[in-house]
């Protein structure tokens, strides 16, 4: 369901191998026994993000194969490629 490899955002990110669907749980690329914040690390921001973190990831929306899994919060410096187009 999913994959890591380099981001256009930043550094390497999380990204779909096949369509999920909306509230689909997307499991995290991490160790499963991984406690707290950390084993949602992989995972970028974007300023229009994709999924939500509720003691698990998902998918706020349809999401494409091939598309970058995103969160959003806050942050004062965007990366994100929607800003810099």
């Amino acid at each position: 369901m999913i994959e890591v490899r380099r981001s256009e955002i930043h550094g390497y990110g999380v990204f779909a191998t096949r369509r999920i669907s909306y509230g689909e749980i997307i499991p995290s690329p991490h160790t499963p026994n991984v406690k707290g914040s950390r084993k949602f690390r992989g995972f970028n921001r974007s300023c229009y993000p994709n999924a939500i973190i509720q003691d698990e990831v998902h998918a706020l929306r349809i999401i494409e194969r091939g598309e970058e899994i995103t969160f959003g919060y806050i942050v004062e410096s965007c990366r994100c490629p929607a800003h810099h187009v």
